[in-house]
């Protein structure tokens, strides 16, 4: 009987142990779970603070490039005009010069 008391006194004792070294292996894998999980919280909000920061500038961007292109509608209707007012005084220095011809013709 004492034989039997003593084994099962340590299948106990080893049965315990085991669930002590399993409780204990479950605590760490729950902390490195935990932490894994604070690791990549903090890496969404850092994403997601860097994808605003993206939104806002592509937005001013936007912004600046609608200024640019109507600054340079502008500068390039001025060149268009200018280029007729040119056209324009070519063309009318030409029938000036083609009237002082004839009239020179004509004397």
């Amino acid at each position: 009987m004492k034989n039997a008391h003593q084994s099962l006194h340590i299948i106990f004792i080893f049965s315990r142990k085991k669930l002590e070294n399993s409780q204990q292996n479950y605590i760490k894998e729950r902390d490195k779970l935990d932490d894994e999980i604070k690791y990549l919280k903090n890496e969404l909000n850092m994403m997601k603070s860097t994808n605003l920061k993206i939104k806002e500038e592509k937005l001013l961007l936007k912004d600046k490039f609608k200024k640019y292109k109507g600054k340079f509608h502008n500068q390039k209707q001025k060149l268009q005009n200018a280029n007729e007012l040119i056209l324009e005084l070519k063309l009318a220095q030409n029938e000036q010069i083609t009237e002082k011809n004839l009239n020179i013709i004509n004397v």
